[in-house]
């Protein structure tokens, strides 16, 4: 996306278009100076730094399934060559380290978003139908678009977002108007009747066609009558449909409807009963007024308030449709949030969530639908929330410490900013751990005093204060905090450097006094070599682990027993030991915090030493 500007500039102006290194022209004159396909990255690989075709296609295929990862291992390969792999380099074939720097940084963004020539004029081609439809019949798009999502709620709940955003009305589904899908009335999108819980499509396909054939119900004895003869039809759809608003054009309101279809479905199966029988009553030699008068007549009880009316649209759609406890709040909530509920779902092609990140920072915002309050083993409170949005909704865990803090916050129906860090999980939504949260109105206060919502921090990133806070960045705690850790916690055993001050060469350097396992017992004999026991946390690097290091903490800080705390680096391929006062109880509910926060592949317990083992498995 970033190159698009430059391609435009290109395409108008050939003339000031420019290239990093003569051999780049032959390859991106076509596309004005910018990489558009992957077979022009294949070919300046080749070209630049003397790549085999095989070679280059494992660049492609690294691009195509997006693993940065591996494109950042052939940079050095690329710049300065290999010849162990017969892979000269740029600057063998005549072109400075910096100039090939650039280059590999343009691939490298090129990368995010790449495909391949033909894969690329095909989506062309869809993305410029589909422009022009949602341009020009905006109405019938979206109503096609949110048909195609029909069995996904949360897309369906974005799509309506868009739709009120676009000024396109919504109406709720309508028995004598609606169709199985979504469909276009006047300018405006009938919600699908098919989109109803526990109403099939048999059930819809029949009352579409009683309709078409016999005109449109009248009132709701009228339907129930016509669709009773459906063998599909049962009072719970009745019911379900009465609480979409499906059967709000037959004379009456939810409320009166739902107090009478019982009676009105039993009466009209009692008279079929009857008439199979071959019996008749005085009411069928009636006349039509005196009939009349002897017909369930709807009670004057009002209707629902909106809340329970939107209420009822949630537990049957799904999603809301006239209206949305937060749309008041919808410029506050847009305003305040880095993501949507809809960010954290699973992406039914790919089996993955794909708009946030693990561990990422992020903030959502909406009411708490939900609460589940459970005690771990310490007897600490802690609750797993169902928050929802404008959108769908998410899961968010609260840890114990979190939930003493912001307890008189977590009600259910609350409006709530909530600030934590994203949790990734195997074919699952994605989760987000709690950090801090603010009410909406503490959060209007603060953007009308122009203040920030959230504090950055709680404390240095230093301290070890085993408590309400993070500590003050001393390494010690003071009052309630953590024991302090002394030079413990930022420091490999016995190996006499400070973890926090060495670079990874260092620590590198540093491995084979450490790759043992050695390290001294608090009586000050050596403990057995081997791979010592406890609960291990793994980090990729010392970066990785010390962005992450208050963090642990602060999970640890209801913790307490005998089970050493061990932190292993895979770069380098060993580990450290948090002092002795940080050691925690190495227990279920503990483990399952660690988990949540670092991954089930990140996190073991160790029950013994093992000897000759350098990782974690």
């Amino acid at each position: 996306m970033d190159f698009i500007p430059k391609y435009i500039q290109g395409k108008n102006h050939p003339d000031a278009v420019t290239y990093a290194c003569p051999q780049l022209e032959p390859i991106l004159k076509p596309t004005y100076g910018c990489i558009v396909y992957q077979e022009q990255v294949m070919q300046i690989v080749r070209d630049l730094a003397g790549y085999t075709l095989g070679r280059s296609d494992l660049v492609r295929r690294a691009m195509s399934k997006k693993k940065q990862s591996v494109m950042e291992k052939e940079r050095a390969n690329f710049i300065y060559g290999n010849p162990e792999e017969n892979v000269p380099g740029c600057i063998a074939n005549g072109i400075d380290e910096q100039t090939a720097g650039q280059i590999y940084d343009m691939m490298m963004d090129f990368a995010k978003y790449a495909f391949n020539k033909s894969h690329a004029a095909c989506y062309a081609v869809v993305a410029y139908q589909t422009a022009y439809l949602k341009y020009y019949y905006p109405v019938e798009f979206m109503a096609a678009l949110m048909t195609s999502v029909i069995d996904n709620p949360k897309k369906v709940s974005e799509y309506i977002l868009n739709c009120r955003n676009m000024d396109i009305a919504i109406l709720p589904p309508d028995v004598n108007a609606g169709e199985a899908g979504f469909s276009v009335s006047d300018g405006k999108i009938r919600y699908a009747l098919t989109a109803i819980k526990s109403v099939g499509r048999p059930i819809i396909d029949s009352l579409v066609q009683e309709r078409k054939e016999r005109g449109p119900f009248t009132n709701l004895k009228d339907f129930i009558t016509r669709m009773s003869d459906k063998k599909e039809m049962n009072k719970r759809a009745i019911e379900n449909l009465i609480k979409a608003g499906a059967l709000d054009g037959l004379g009456g309101t939810r409320k009166q409807f739902m107090s009478v279809y019982v009676q009105i479905a039993d009466h009209i199966a009692h008279d079929k009963k009857n008439n199979l029988a071959g019996q008749i009553s005085l009411f069928d030699i009636a006349g039509e007024e005196d009939k009349e008068e002897f017909d369930i007549r709807m009670p004057d009880v009002g209707e629902y308030n909106k809340e329970m009316l939107l209420g009822f649209e949630t537990e049957v759609l799904g999603v809301y449709v006239s209206g949305h406890p937060l749309e008041e709040y919808q410029e506050l909530w847009q305003n305040c949030i880095s993501n949507t509920a809809g960010d954290f779902a699973l992406d039914e092609e790919t089996g993955e969530v794909q708009l946030v990140r693990d561990q990422a920072n992020a903030v959502i915002g909406g009411l708490i639908a939900d609460k589940t309050v459970k005690y771990t083993k310490n007897d600490k409170i802690m609750a797993f929330l169902n928050v929802e949005d404008l959108i769908g909704n998410v899961e968010v865990v609260v840890f114990p410490q979190v939930y003493e803090r912001y307890s008189t916050l977590l009600v259910e129906d609350a409006k709530v900013f909530i600030r934590g860090r994203v949790s990734l999980e195997e074919d699952k939504d994605g989760k987000l751990i709690c950090d801090q949260i603010i009410s909406f109105e503490d959060a209007q206060a603060a953007r009308a005093a122009n203040q920030p919502l959230f504090p950055r921090n709680y404390g240095g990133r230093g301290g070890s204060s085993r408590g309400g806070s993070y500590g003050n960045g001393s390494g010690n705690g003071g009052a309630g905090g953590y024991r302090n850790a002394g030079n413990g916690y930022g420091q490999y055993q016995n190996d006499g450097m400070n973890s926090s001050s060495m670079s990874v060469g260092q620590i590198g350097q540093a491995s084979g006094q450490m790759q043992s396992g050695q390290r001294t017992q608090a009586n000050g004999t050596p403990q057995k070599k081997g791979m010592p026991a406890g609960a291990w946390i793994q980090f990729s690097n010392m970066e990785a682990y010390k962005a992450r290091e208050q963090e642990l903490l602060q999970a640890m800080a209801d913790s307490d027993g005998d089970d050493d705390v061990v932190i292993y680096l895979r770069d380098i391929k060993n580990y450290k030991i948090l002092s002795a006062n940080l050691r925690v109880k190495a227990d279920e509910a503990l483990m399952e915090k660690l988990t949540l926060l670092f991954g089930k592949e990140n996190v073991k317990f160790i029950t013994k030493p093992i000897e000759n083992r350098s990782k974690i498995d």
